[in-house]
């Protein structure tokens, strides 16, 4: 699913509810930026399912660029992990709360100016679950 959030000021996003399973890496979204966005406040929504195990954003610097890995937690096993031991640049702090079955977490990024597309991906822990994104992108302007 590619959605556009490229206008000024703020530009919502919402992925609907993605099937994410144990075994493969579900593409939940890619997000398509341009206009000076700034930051992004996202909500990731656990389905009753089971609990996400991995989770990951991608970045690239131009529309339909090589996205590269940007945020990463591949151990995302239990109720309590939390990536806050993650590095992401333009975060500030690393502010991710825990996302466990039925749970909702957020993610906030910062200085996003150079970033044209957002990827967003996980995997279930152990069985499969859904996961939907929303919050919205928002320029400076």
């Amino acid at each position: 699913m590619t959605i556009d959030a490229s206008g000024y000021g703020a530009s919502p996003v919402d992925t609907g509810a993605v099937n994410v399973t144990a075994s493969d890496w579900a593409n939940i979204a890619t997000i398509k930026l341009a206009g000076g966005k700034s930051d992004a406040l996202m909500t990731l929504i656990v389905g009753s399912g089971g609990a996400l195990g991995h989770f990951k954003l991608t970045r690239a610097a131009s529309a339909g660029g090589l996205h590269v890995d940007w945020l990463v937690d591949t151990d995302f096993n239990t109720a309590t992990d939390e990536m806050i031991d993650c590095v992401v640049p333009g975060q500030s702090p690393p502010n991710i709360s825990t996302l466990a079955a039925s749970g909702a977490g957020q993610i906030r990024l910062a200085n996003l100016r150079s970033v044209v597309e957002v990827g967003i991906w996980a995997k279930a822990a152990s069985t499969a679950t859904t996961l939907q994104v929303v919050g919205a992108f928002m320029s400076s302007k």
